[in-house]
């Protein structure tokens, strides 16, 4: 009788790990998988490693939380690393990971349109844009919280002016982050009252 409880005990837990690894990528796993699975509320935790890939929140008022500056997303340079288009927000969290390896024509390192996120305590660098916001851009009446971030090194790419934090038409709070050796100008509104 105890081998069987045994058994059933190690059977529950071997059924339970696909899920509990959904939700907790390894590093040069997927992220957008992850998010893909997540329901509202879902935390994604992201130990320190490189994990490639874009990824879109999709809408979903979830948190991706990484270990600080060496959890690393590394874009694959034909977009956006981080898109937040889809409704979002407050409930929807980026914190404490390093962003780069952007390219796009508005948000190099994050693309936030008609959606009001957070983003905490992350490093975005090494992104390019060719219109705006070669680090961040924000637009479509957002309201997103941008806290205690990092950015540096952000560049055009072609013969654009993007600038490092780009915000159109929207009144997001930008609060105690640092920007560094950028293009441009650090933060440029356009129609806009952050």
């Amino acid at each position: 009788m105890h081998q069987l409880t045994l058994c059933r005990a190690l059977m529950t837990l071997l059924l339970m790990l696909p899920t509990v690894l959904a939700g907790t990528p390894l590093p040069g796993g997927s992220i957008q998988a992850a998010i893909d699975a997540a329901t509202a509320g879902d935390v994604i935790e992201l130990p320190a490693g490189v994990y490639d890939g874009d990824i879109d929140f999709l809408g979903k008022a979830i948190s991706v939380v990484g270990s600080g500056p060496h959890t690393v997303i590394r874009g694959t340079g034909t977009g956006p690393v981080v898109v937040f288009a889809g409704g979002e927000s407050h409930d929807s969290v980026l914190d404490s990971v390093t962003i780069t390896g952007g390219s796009a024509t508005q948000g190099g390192g994050v693309f936030v349109s008609g959606a009001s996120p957070t983003v905490i305590r992350c490093t975005i660098t090494a992104n390019q844009a060719g219109s705006s916001g070669s680090g961040m851009y924000i637009g479509g009446g957002s309201t997103a919280r941008i806290f205690n971030n990092l950015f540096s090194y952000n560049t055009r790419s072609g013969a654009g002016d993007p600038h490092n934090l780009q915000i159109v038409g929207s009144a997001p709070s930008i609060v105690n982050n640092t920007i560094v050796r950028s293009d441009s100008n650090g933060i440029l509104l356009s129609a806009a009252s952050a």
